[in-house]
C-alpha cells in the first residue's frame, strides 16, 4: 500500500545553509513589531519543527528579550508537540469483508528527523498474529482511537464501542489510568515503530461496520492551539494515508437499527402465549436461561402480568422448571440476530377483555461483572453452586426487557 502521508511538521531530514538562514530569519521575526509577523514566523517555526530547537536555544540565551521569551515558550509548546516530525502510514490486513468478518488495523509511525519524537502510544510489544488478549486489544485501541476518523457508507463518524470493562479488574484499571494518565513515550532520530489493533472490527473495543459499502478510517493529529489563526491554518497537523475497507455483506437489518443489546416479544401460538429473546449486538452473547420461579440472582426471572385500565395484575408462574440449581448447562450462546425461548403461558390464564394486554418482563444481572463484585461472599458461601466458582463467560447479556401482546378476546355467555 502506497504512503499517501500529509505531514506539515518537519519536511525535509537534510539541512542546508539555506535552510538554516530561513531558520534564522525566522527566529529574529519573533520580535517584529508586527503581530501577524510574528504569528507567521511561530507558525512557520512550528512547522520546521525540531530542526529549528538549536536556533531557538540560542535565541533564549540571546540579548533581544521579547525574542527570548518567545523563543522559550516556542520551544515549550514543541516539546509537547506530538508526532513532530513523524510521517503516519496506516495498513489493513483486509479491505473487502463480510460485515462478521475480522481485520486488523496497523499503523507505522517513522521518525523522519536527528531528534526525537513524542508518541501517545504506550509500547505494548510485538505482539504474533492473534496474540493480543482483551486488555491488550483495548488498550492497544484506547491509545489509537482519539487520533482515527472513521466514516460510514452514509458518510457520517462511526463511533467506537467497548464491551463492559467492569468484567475485567485489569481492564477496568488499565482504562482508568489511560483516562487519568495517558501514555506518552519517544521515538528515536529516524526510528520507526508500529502500533497494531487486532479485531479493529470485531475486538472487545470497536468500530462496527455494519452496513454495506465503503468505510473510511484515517489518522489525523491536530494539536490544540490557544491562538485562533495557527489552529484554523492547521499549524502541526499530521494526516495519514486514508484505508477503505469495503463491506460487502451487511449486518442483518435487526442488528443495524438496534438500539439496545437484546429485544423481547411474546406471540401467540396455538392456546399458549410464547416469550422469545433475540440477541440484536453485533456480537454472540450468552443467555442466562436458569429460570426459576422464587429464586433470585444468580437465575434470571420470567415474570407475566395483566395491563388493564392503568393496573397491572401479576399472573402465577406457569410450569415450574424442575431444575432447582444453577447450571452452565443452560447459559446458551445466541448469535447476532438470533432467538431464544423463554417460557410459555397458557392463554386461559388470562381473562380476556377490552385494552388488556399480557406482559412478559426477562430480568438478569447475572454475568462476569456481577462475579467479579460478588467474588468474595461467593468463595466463602458454602451453598454456592461450584458453576459460580469458575469465571462465568463473557458477554453475558445482563438486562431487564418488557414486551406486550393483546389478550384474548373475552369470551360470550
Amino acid at each position: 500500500m502506497k504512503c499517501c502521508a500529509v505531514i506539515l511538521l518537519a519536511l525535509a531530514p537534510a539541512r542546508t545553509s539555506a535552510d538554516d538562514a530561513k531558520i534564522q530569519r525566522l527566529v529574529e521575526q519573533l520580535g517584529s513589531g508586527s503581530y501577524s509577523e510574528r504569528v507567521e514566523a511561530t507558525e512557520q517555526l512550528i512547522i520546521v519543527g525540531p530542526r529549528a530547537t538549536e536556533a531557538l536555544r540560542d535565541a533564549t540565551r540571546g540579548d533581544d528579550f521579547e525574542v527570548a521569551i518567545r523563543a522559550r515558550h516556542l520551544l515549550r509548546l514543541m516539546d509537547e508537540l506530538l508526532f513532530a516530525g513523524v510521517s503516519v502510514e496506516l495498513r489493513a490486513s483486509s479491505t473487502r469483508i463480510a460485515w462478521s468478518d475480522g481485520f486488523d488495523l496497523e499503523l507505522r509511525a517513522t521518525n523522519t528527523t536527528k531528534h526525537r519524537a513524542r508518541l501517545p502510544f504506550e509500547e505494548l510489544g510485538a505482539f504474533p498474529p492473534g496474540g493480543q488478549d482483551r486488555l491488550a486489544q483495548v488498550s492497544a485501541m484506547l491509545d489509537l482511537a482519539d487520533f482515527l476518523v472513521v466514516t460510514g457508507p452514509d458518510g457520517n463518524n462511526v463511533s467506537l464501542f467497548v464491551d463492559d470493562i467492569n468484567e475485567d479488574p485489569r481492564m477496568l484499571a488499565a482504562v482508568n489510568r489511560r483516562i487519568d494518565d495517558p501514555p506518552i513515550t519517544s521515538l528515536a532520530p529516524h526510528g520507526a515503530r508500529t502500533h497494531r489493533v487486532e479485531r479493529f472490527n470485531r475486538g472487545w473495543s470497536r468500530f462496527r461496520f455494519l452496513r454495506a459499502g465503503d468505510y473510511h478510517v484515517q489518522f489525523v493529529y491536530q494539536p490544540q492551539w490557544d491562538d485562533a489563526e495557527m489552529q484554523q491554518a492547521g499549524v502541526g497537523r499530521v494526516e495519514s494515508n486514508p484505508v477503505v475497507i469495503t463491506v460487502t455483506e451487511p449486518a442483518p437489518e435487526c442488528v443495524r437499527r438496534a438500539n439496545a443489546a437484546a429485544s423481547l416479544r411474546v406471540d401467540t401460538k396455538g392456546d399458549e402465549f410464547v416469550a422469545t429473546l433475540m440477541n440484536r449486538s453485533d456480537v454472540p452473547v450468552w443467555v442466562n436461561l436458569n429460570i426459576v420461579p422464587g429464586r433470585s440472582t444468580p437465575f434470571a426471572s420470567l415474570r407475566w402480568s395483566v395491563a388493564r385500565q392503568g393496573a397491572i395484575e401479576e399472573l402465577p408462574a406457569p410450569r415450574a422448571s424442575k431444575a432447582s440449581a444453577f447450571s452452565n448447562d443452560r447459559l446458551k450462546l445466541l448469535a447476532p440476530a438470533d432467538r431464544v425461548e423463554l417460557g410459555r403461558l397458557p392463554r386461559a390464564a388470562v381473562t380476556g377483555g377490552d385494552e388488556c394486554e399480557v406482559v412478559v418482563t426477562y430480568t438478569n444481572v447475572t454475568g462476569l461483572a456481577w462475579q467479579v463484585q460478588n467474588a468474595d461472599a461467593l468463595r466463602r458461601h458454602p451453598g454456592a453452586p461450584q458453576s459460580l466458582r469458575a469465571p462465568l463467560p463473557q458477554r453475558m447479556l445482563a438486562t431487564a426487557l418488557s414486551a406486550r401482546a393483546d389478550c384474548p378476546p373475552a369470551t360470550s355467555e
